[in-house]
């Protein structure tokens, strides 16, 4: 479902991915305080974090607010 969505919204938003297993992964996800996989946040371009969805249903969730963006 992401993949579709990173594929339906590539012109407007850019999609990043983590991977936590990693020093550098589980560094981001202790400054983010992602505790669930998988975990979508939203950033403004400011870098400041204006949504946050976990688990499969924060997938579906993700993609209708990323579709009602102006």
């Amino acid at each position: 479902m992401v993949d579709g969505l990173e594929n339906e919204m590539r012109s407007r938003v850019t999609f990043v991915r983590a991977k936590i297993q990693t020093e550098a992964g589980e560094a981001l996800a202790a400054k983010y305080e992602v505790t669930r996989v998988p975990s979508f946040l939203l950033f403004d371009r400011d870098g400041k974090v204006v949504g946050r969805w976990t688990g499969v249903t924060g997938a579906s969730e993700l993609g209708r607010a990323l579709r009602a963006l102006p």
